[in-house]
């Protein structure tokens, strides 16, 4: 439709193109508008493989468009000699991929892609001719962006059920008249990546009714059966591109563009063959495998790669190879320990490519990330990250973010200082999304939050679990995030939330911390294990039965397995345990520890009796029941049968149990007979969350918390007695919790996160008055000591105590550390103190090394089932 001519600019002197509308189409009012799409459309664009437009004009009665010269010839003159060698059937597949990504990004849908409008070049393909293009709808990747940005009503060009397009690239919706958009792109890729690699075109036909019959009934030959050298997964890719329904495709280009790549990396199956690897394969295996092993274990590595190749029975798979770094004595991984405030988070993480490696390490009692890069044996630290942990990376692996002093922070590896990007209430579990969008789970993971990775708006989506870790999918659609329904990780949910719609999906039970790879696999961990298996991204669903991949990997209080994995299939993770599995014990003010006749179990919060001979703890299984156990007769009596159940509470005479339960639908508080006898009763009724946390020393009151929709936490006050009540206590725009009355009723002692982060404050009871802060350097969990003279609390993992006078004012005198050791919190309080005021009850993790000095990596993990499964058969 136009006539393009080679010109010069003499202005800024260069040669550019010059697109005409000719004199008898100008007149024409279709295709005036289609020219005028045309430049509406490229002017939106900027990208290194689409022709870029350089101006727009009108003179003497002549449209033209003023754009980038190309120099080369187009893909169809290229495929008049034949088939395209692989290696560049998949460089040219993945920049036309990327083109098109970038258009539909803009919500620019190309509708004529052919060989014809691609040129090929020096610099690789270019994308031309937008004269079809069409207005789609963005997609944001944000929550319920299910909206069009397109105006109302759009004059449209064409006719009811006219068909747009070249009939051989075209779509079956295409041909059907039917409503097209960018997954019409999709399918014309796969019929252009189709035709590069075999030479021939995916449909053809006598005429163009048998034509249109093929595309609309017919798959073609597979790519394979023509090219025997071609890799056998670019048939899965091209297949699922030329789907007959729109929803059975890729549905986006850039899903398209990853499997593409992880085919160019190498990391798909090769063809059975005695050849020896060609040039592009070894380049791969020596730039993302040997450099990675040093001293003679990259001999070894070698060693595998040429008898799995010159085998006459090998199947492209490599034997696994693992090695481990060991860490300077001086710079250990820092776990739960010397991280103040993040119990349980992730201490490492892996870039995209495998090629770095960053863990958080304690450094003069300082926890601080360090970068290890695989190909060298330095560690170095990474400049103004003290206090960092739960670091992950950027998608193009030059940055890292993590958080610190409750903040969201990134830095380059480059080099530079840290950028903060927003505050952060203890957050647990972070991901960084391909569109530049981190997502994380706020205030410990009870509200999942997104923002732009160059900073901005904090955006909160719609998700009323329990958040423990979180993850992007390729498609930018769905996200998926862990929940823990159960205190106990075995337990978990890994769950699945669209961002266009908030609708959720239930992906496993019994899993977290899942891991999309280009294999079209999940990679989860269920409790000390690596699991994998098959997943269907199109409709968010897994499909058979999961495969265990490595056992031995170590996790902390709150289930966070300590791995971490790239897209090209290297993985590096902590060896060790379980360690939610814990033993309740007695600890002195020394930090010496007495066993208990408790069995280790999955223990999560727990109240002494007054008397300290009995203890109301939760264990958890599929779900959480309260037990009340005689703490040195080793006897359990269940409490709880229905729902979850947390949060127990004794009364003062110890006849009764308040908790929270969900068997109301959301955490409800309820009070039973400690013995077991009677009925349960309902003590308040509210659609927000509430959990009790006190019982008054004269019986009369209990403090509970209530959570907000944006889960801040405010203190609540329940009469038993009279109007039988609630009334609020203490509650601002911050969260508030862990009340506890002192033993004589006249103070509340309390947690909030006013001052940026978590510290113990003190207030007159019933009020009003003001506030005493205890802690001076983070703090939660107050435990009043029996005679009211001293309060015990935690921060981190040091366990702390501050001496008090509640006789008439209140006197504090500065807190004092106790000791520092690792003890389980899953739940509310980790601590209780004995009658006596002299020891503790808290819950003992497994024995392992609080400090690990060694990392395990695993080269070849994707490889690592196949291989098994190959031995097998042979």
């Amino acid at each position: 439709m136009g006539e393009v001519y080679r010109a010069r600019d003499t202005r800024l002197n260069r040669m550019v193109a010059i697109k005409v509308l000719p004199e008898h189409l100008a007149s024409n009012s279709e295709t005036k508008q289609r020219f005028e799409r045309e430049a509406l459309a490229v002017s939106s664009l900027n990208h290194p493989h689409i022709c870029t437009l350089h101006d727009i004009g009108h003179q003497d009665g002549i449209d033209y468009l003023v754009m980038e010269l190309i120099e080369g010839e187009s893909l169809a003159e290229r495929l008049k000699k034949g088939p395209i060698p692989t290696h560049q059937v998949l460089d040219y597949a993945m920049q036309i991929a990327d083109a098109l990504d970038k258009a539909h990004r803009a919500g620019i849908a190309h509708r004529d892609l052919k060989p014809g409008n691609i040129m090929l070049t020096r610099t690789g393909a270019k994308l031309l001719d937008f004269g079809l293009a069409k207005r789609v709808p963005v997609a944001t990747g944000k929550a319920f962006n299910g909206f069009s940005e397109l105006p109302t009503e759009v004059e449209k060009l064409t006719g009811e059920g006219t068909i747009i397009g070249t009939l051989q690239y075209m779509s079956p919706e295409q041909l059907e008249g039917l409503e097209s958009d960018s997954r019409t792109d999709i399918f014309a890729l796969g019929t252009v990546v189709y035709e590069m690699a075999t030479g021939r075109r995916a449909f053809t036909g006598r005429s163009q009714v048998s034509l249109m019959g093929a595309i609309l009934n017919s798959n073609p030959p597979p790519i394979s059966s023509l090219q025997p050298l071609a890799p056998a997964t670019l048939d899965r890719i091209v297949h699922t591109c030329l789907a007959k329904d729109p929803e059975d495709r890729w549905q986006s280009a850039h899903d398209v563009w990853l499997e593409l790549k992880w085919i160019a990396e190498g990391v798909a199956e090769a063809p059975p063959s005695t050849a020896a690897p060609s040039r592009s394969r070894f380049q791969l295996f020596t730039g993302s495998v040997l450099w990675f092993v040093v001293g003679l274990l990259a001999a070894s590595v070698v060693f595998w790669l040429l008898i799995g190749r010159s085998n006459g029975k090998s199947t492209g798979l490599i034997k696994p190879s693992r090695l481990t770094i060991k860490l300077p004595d001086n710079t250990p991984v820092a776990l739960t320990g010397f991280v103040p405030l993040a119990v349980g988070r992730l201490a490492l993480a892996l870039s995209p490519d495998g090629s770095n490696l960053v863990y958080t390490a304690n450094h003069n009692s300082t926890a601080k990330l360090f970068l290890r890069p695989l190909n060298a044996f330095d560690t170095k630290p990474i400049s103004g990250t003290e206090g960092a942990y739960n670091p992950f990376f950027s998608p193009d692996g030059n940055w890292v973010a993590f958080f610190a002093d409750n903040k969201l922070k990134k830095v380059a590896l480059s080099g530079g200082e840290p950028i903060t990007l927003c505050e952060a209430r203890n957050p647990i579990g972070a991901t960084w999304g391909e569109d530049d969008t981190i997502f994380f789970g706020n205030q410990e993971g009870g509200v999942l939050s997104q923002i732009p990775a160059q900073g901005g708006s904090l955006g909160i989506l719609p998700v009323r679990d329990q958040v423990t870790d979180v993850t992007t999918l390729p498609d930018k659609r769905w996200l998926l995030y862990s929940t823990n329904p159960s205190s106990n990780p075995d337990f978990g949910l890994i769950k699945a939330i669209s961002l266009d719609t908030g609708e959720i999906k239930v992906i496993i039970d019994g899993g977290r911390s899942a891991h999309y790879i280009p294999t079209g696999h999940l990679v989860f961990s269920r409790a000390a294990s690596l699991m994998s298996v098959a997943f269907d991204i199109t409709n968010q669903k897994v499909v058979g039965q999961p495969v265990t991949l490595v056992e031995g990997i170590r996790g902390e209080a709150y289930g966070t397995p300590q791995v971490a994995l790239s897209l090209n299939g290297i993985a590096a993770y902590i060896p060790g345990v379980a360690g939610w599995i814990g033993k309740p014990v007695w600890v002195d003010m020394q930090g010496n520890v007495t066993p208990t006749e408790m069995p280790p179990q999955c223990y999560s919060s727990f109240q002494l009796s007054r008397d300290g001979k009995r203890v109301a703890i939760g264990v958890g299984n599929a779900k959480d029941d309260i037990w009340i156990s005689d703490v040195e007769r080793r006897t359990f009596l269940r409490l709880t049968v229905d729902g979850h159940n947390t949060g127990p509470v004794w009364s003062p005479d110890g006849k009764r149990i308040a908790f929270a339960s969900t068997r109301g639908g959301h955490f409800g508080i309820y009070s039973k007979a400690s013995d077991g006898s009677g009925s349960e009763d309902n003590l308040t009724t509210s659609e927000n969350n509430q959990a009790p946390e006190s019982w008054s020393p004269d019986g009369k009151m209990i403090s509970f918390v209530e959570w907000k929709p944006d889960d801040a936490g405010d203190i609540w006050v329940l009469n038993l007695e009279g109007d039988k009540k609630a009334h609020l206590f203490h509650q601002t725009r911050f969260s508030e919790f862990f009340s506890a009355f002192s033993p004589n009723g006249n103070w509340m002692a309390y947690t909030s996160d006013e001052s940026g982060r978590y510290e113990v404050y003190v207030r007159p009871f019933p009020g009003p008055g003001g506030q005493w802060q205890i802690s001076t350097e983070g703090g939660e969990e107050p435990v009043w000591a029996p005679n009211g003279e001293a309060l015990f609390y935690r921060n981190g993992q040091k366990w702390m105590i501050a001496e008090v006078n509640t006789k008439s004012d209140f006197i504090a005198k500065p807190p004092r550390l106790l000791f520092e050791s690792y003890f389980i919190n899953i739940q509310g309080l980790s601590h209780f103190v004995g009658p006596d005021g002299k020891r503790q009850l808290m819950i003992k993790p497994p024995d392992q090394d609080p400090s690990p000095k060694n990392i395990n990596v695993i080269l070849n993990l994707l490889d690592e089932l196949k291989y098994e499964q190959k031995e097998k058969k042979q």
